[in-house]
């Protein structure tokens, strides 16, 4: 039994001192904490995956974006300038 005096160490009643009550209470928790960790780990994973399919789709935008090389005449918003000086036609 866990008392004052030993409370410094873990708790950890064998089975044989748990009644009914509290083994049906320490199933049901390591069961929950199981599920809990469970789902944690599976949108751990998830999120792992969407990320890196992101980092990718970013990477093959970037590499897209060198093999087409940039248009020194390009405007950011894409437009072409007019290498004609004004007034000329």
């Amino acid at each position: 039994m866990n008392t004052l005096q030993n409370s410094g160490e873990v708790f950890d009643e064998s089975d044989e001192e748990m009644d009914e009550e509290a083994k049906a209470r320490q199933k049901e928790f390591e069961k929950n904490r199981k599920q809990h960790y469970s789902k944690e780990a599976a949108f751990a994973m998830k999120k792992a995956r969407e990320l890196l399919q992101k980092d990718e789709e970013e990477e093959e935008e970037d590499d897209d974006e060198e093999e087409g090389g940039m248009d020194i005449d390009a405007e950011p918003n894409g437009l072409q300038l007019d290498a004609r000086p004004n007034g000329s036609s």
